[in-house]
């Protein structure tokens, strides 16, 4: 333990550091491979190197400060983990430059403070005993092979990172914020409301191959084919015999077809994917897909770590997005001509039909949709977050609903995806000083811990962008 001790507890460490996860890093080669090697440089941080030593260093600090926050390992993937620590080398380098240390005494209270550990002060007496059987059990079941100076020294490393937040991270909450929060976590309303599909202005007659062209060429983002890729994968479990031997081998071959004449695989071959489709047998990674389109054709991809084990992939063609000529697609285009044509129809009629409506106050909403045969509803109480029936979940729909007084009707017809839509709000709950002040503390830290988060994002990446940190895809040996 450090020999610096006091009674007096310094300010207390935050235990549940926002964790920052950006999906930036992928872990190229397998850690066994590294350590066969002689590696001296695996990435350059401020045109500085990263050697293996710094890399495990920090992955290593990543798995502990996730164990102490008691984040699930099985929930954590080897990218979730590489990120984290190279979020971690960022924050340290900036400390670093900016002169911000921990010290002993520090790393005490923060030890004697964390809820895993705070036993090991009983009555105020330091049992050593129980300190270091503590981490030899976190040792041998997390493989971390801690000595008790090395894990202070991790607990030093995440004060500073905390500390590098607290200097460069200011946030504030507004009352106005939070009082829109409550308000939306709280309040319930009560609409009417009258309903115009499209479908009862579609009209298939009359459109000219004229008309038919122009909407093609002024919306061809609409009918564009997104691109794909086609690949090859295999993948390889964590308990598989093989795996060892595919760490070994991954450094020296260029495609998964040298690889297949080394090793046993079962490869297969995908249809054309786009970014965001399912893979056979691995389902939806869009990470996966992401580093798919980014890869050369007919070369090896990184090793990914997945639930289902190590997936390794390789591009083999590649289709460019499109978009097809109007005598391909003419059906298509003229079925969202159809639409587009009705959308408009419908929001004048019941645009026209809100001009009537106000010309009438003395008119009940419910009554006028029933002279004029219009298809007419009302809900029950339903929250700002809340599915709304007959209208679906849409946070601006509810944005225009809230931002309505008792009786008020929209400005506009709403357009939805199947219809237009006349909204009159019947009531809504008033805002409760007396609740509020009770339940204000509790809004203030979910709304501090989302801009907390927000803004440590925003600080990471501006590091990332200062120090230019780079990871290689491949080994200088």
């Amino acid at each position: 333990m450090l020999n610096k001790m006091r009674e007096k507890h310094s300010k207390r460490i935050l235990w549940a550091l926002v964790i920052i996860i950006v999906p930036a890093f992928v872990l190229w080669i397998g850690q066994g491979s590294l350590k066969s090697s002689k590696v001296n440089k695996i990435g350059t941080i401020d045109d500085k190197k990263i050697t293996f030593d710094m890399y495990r260093h920090h992955m290593q600090l990543a798995h502990i400060f996730l164990l102490l926050n008691m984040v699930e390992s099985d929930k954590t993937t080897a990218q979730d983990l590489e990120s984290l620590a190279m979020n971690f080398l960022l924050l340290l380098t900036e400390a670093k430059n900016q002169a911000i240390s921990a010290s002993d005494t520090e790393v005490v209270d923060f030890i004697k403070n964390h809820p895993f550990m705070s036993s090991f002060f009983s009555d105020g007496i330091f049992d050593q005993q129980s300190y270091e059987n503590f981490l030899k059990r976190l040792s041998s079941n997390y493989r971390l092979g801690l000595t008790v100076r090395d894990f202070e020294e991790y607990i030093r490393d995440i004060i500073k990172i905390e500390k590098i937040f607290e200097k460069n991270v200011d946030i504030k909450v507004k009352e106005q914020d939070l009082k829109e929060l409550y308000l939306k976590d709280t309040q319930t309303a009560k609409i009417e409301y009258i309903y115009l599909p499209y479908d009862k202005f579609k009209v298939d007659i009359g459109i000219t191959p004229k008309e038919l062209e122009d909407f093609y060429s002024n919306n061809k983002a609409i009918f564009k084919r997104e691109p794909k890729v086609k690949l090859e994968y295999c993948i390889v479990g964590d308990d598989e015999e093989t795996r060892e031997e595919l760490l070994k081998l991954i450094p020296s071959v260029k495609n998964i077809k040298e690889l297949k004449e080394k090793i046993n695989l079962d490869v297969k071959t995908t249809k054309f994917l786009g970014l965001n489709d399912p893979i056979e047998n691995i389902g939806w990674q869009p990470q996966i897909n992401s580093i798919a389109f980014a890869l050369e054709p007919n070369k090896i991809g990184p090793l990914i770590q997945t639930e289902k084990g190590l997936v390794i992939i390789e591009k083999i063609e590649s289709q460019e997005s499109f978009t097809p000529a109007l005598s391909e697609i003419e059906n298509e285009v003229r079925s969202a001509l159809i639409l587009d044509k009705a959308k408009k129809d419908a929001e004048l009629f019941a645009n026209d039909i809100l001009s009537q409506l106000n010309a009438q106050p003395n008119v009940t909403f419910k009554d006028f949709a029933f002279e004029k045969k219009l298809e007419y509803k009302e809900t029950g109480e339903f929250k700002f977050y809340d599915y709304i029936e007959g209208l679906g979940l849409d946070e601006n729909l509810s944005k225009i609903i809230f931002s309505l007084n008792n009786g008020q009707l929209s400005d506009e017809a709403v357009l939805l995806a199947s219809g237009a839509y006349i909204i009159k709000l019947k009531e809504k709950t008033e805002f409760d000083p007396e609740d509020y002040k009770a339940k204000k503390p509790s809004y203030e830290y979910m709304i501090r811990v989302s801009l907390e988060q927000r803004a440590r994002l925003e600080f990471i990446d501006k590091l990332r962008k200062k120090y230019d940190l780079k990871l290689y895809s491949y080994i200088n040996q």
